[in-house]
């Protein structure tokens, strides 16, 4: 007697199904569709796009410059270039409107000498801490907030020696190199360091650190609070005095270049939408999903009833053997599954 397969599992074929065919469509288009952003400076200068990249990358230079990261001295006989590249982001909104390209100047940090650097680990704000602060917003009628801390890891001083050797086309004159003064994304100890840069700022401020994220803090003054937490670089706040949030700000663009984005509507990949007067806040991952979609080449899909093939089977004799495998396919289908 031959048993019917389970519903669980013909739920888990039809999505494996799914995702290595999306990942087909993925890698069949790959030659015709223009990424959103460069993989390499190579990559960027044969795009019709270069223009805008080029800029960004001039930008990220005049940051580095205009806060000290480095300096330009001369190369000293035995001393060990660590590489750099830029790194690319298009950075878009709720409705995937592009709000600004980003090209950020990054260490090779894997090959730094364990003399080069001490504390790795920084915590982070976790979703669900931020699920949190939104639900304790909802109930205690406190308004979102968010920021942006800008060049977050150029901020600490970095008490090791390290030279870089810069991307081409930004190259000092020969016989000189970059001396590391400040910390720089990609650094090992980069994240380690500006957290602890920042929670020292906020804790002598007055913040008082809570939960076991070890980045979300309480600030008390009266009956007004602000209830902060931080996701790398990225703030979310919550506030019931608008005016105790302005002045920090104020101060806190003393110390920290950041940029004020404003009342919360778009966080980590997730349009907010707070209604206080109802006291609910709605979430949303549509653009979220639409950016998948159109990665994946499947925009243009019929939605189904089920997500499966009729008549479909899958056997290990569908599998190509280990020596033929595509790696392409197979980092893009790993990609989907995540």
């Amino acid at each position: 007697m031959i048993n019917k397969p389970s519903l669980a599992f013909a739920v888990l074929t039809a999505l494996l199904t799914m995702t290595w065919m999306a990942a087909k469509n993925v890698v069949q288009g790959l030659k015709t569709q223009l990424a959103p952003q460069p993989k390499s400076q190579r990559d960027e200068r044969m795009r019709p796009d270069a223009d805008r990249w080029l800029k960004a990358e001039e930008t990220e230079m005049s940051t580095c410059y205009n806060k000290g990261t480095f300096s330009i001295v001369d190369l000293q006989p035995g001393a060990i270039e660590l590489p750099s590249m830029f790194q690319y982001k298009l950075k878009t909104g709720p409705n995937g409107e592009t709000i600004k390209c980003k090209a950020r100047l990054c260490a090779c940090g894997d090959l730094q000498f364990d003399s080069e650097f001490g504390e790795t680990f920084a915590p982070t704000s976790c979703f669900s801490m931020i699920l949190l602060i939104m639900a304790i917003a909802v109930q205690a009628g406190l308004t979102l907030y968010q920021f942006d801390v800008q060049g977050a890891f150029l901020c600490p001083l970095i008490d090791s020696e390290i030279y870089l050797k810069l991307p081409p086309g930004y190259s000092p004159p020969p016989g000189k190199t970059a001396k590391l003064l400040h910390s720089l994304y990609g650094l090992l100890q980069a994240p380690s360091a500006f957290h602890a840069l920042f929670k020292g700022w906020l804790l002598k401020y007055g913040f008082k650190q809570i939960g076991g994220d070890r980045v979300t803090f309480l600030l008390r003054c009266g009956m007004s609070v602000v209830l902060l937490s931080i996701y790398v670089d990225d703030g979310i706040s919550a506030t019931n005095d608008e005016a105790l949030y302005k002045e920090f700000l104020t101060d806190l663009g003393k110390d920290f270049e950041f940029s004020d984005q404003g009342k919360l509507d778009w966080y980590l990949s997730v349009s907010v939408k707070q209604d206080l007067a109802n006291k609910c806040t709605v979430l949303s991952q549509e653009q979220y999903v639409k950016d998948i979609l159109e990665r994946l080449g499947m925009t243009g899909t019929t939605p189904v009833a089920t997500p499966m093939e009729v008549n479909t089977h899958l056997t290990r004799e569908d599998c190509p053997p280990p020596g033929k495998i595509n790696k392409q396919f197979r980092r893009e289908y790993q990609r989907i599954v995540g």
